[in-house]
């Protein structure tokens, strides 16, 4: 005897695509990271402190060596063009 061909039920169509979900996982991560960051601050509280002063005094630094070196290379490169000019004049 022939035995019965079973035949596979048909998948329910996928769930719509939604960011409903990738949202919600967002949320939940800020929320978590947040509450670690809170619970955390209590202790390492001068660490960030001190942390964030010395980041903030390097970048300090850096800015201040990019515009005292941007205007005092501006300036000789302003005078190479002024005389130049009056060579070719």
């Amino acid at each position: 005897m022939d035995k019965p061909v079973l035949q596979r039920p048909r998948p329910a169509e996928p769930p719509g695509r939604s960011l409903l979900s990738i949202f919600l996982a967002l949320t939940l991560g800020v929320a978590l990271l947040s509450g670690l960051v809170l619970l955390t601050f209590a202790i390492l509280g001068p660490l960030f402190l001190v942390a964030f002063m010395v980041v903030g005094a390097i970048f300090f630094v850096i800015a201040m060596h990019y515009f005292v070196w941007g205007w005092w290379l501006g300036g000789i490169i302003r005078k190479e063009v002024e005389t130049e000019e009056k060579e070719d004049e």
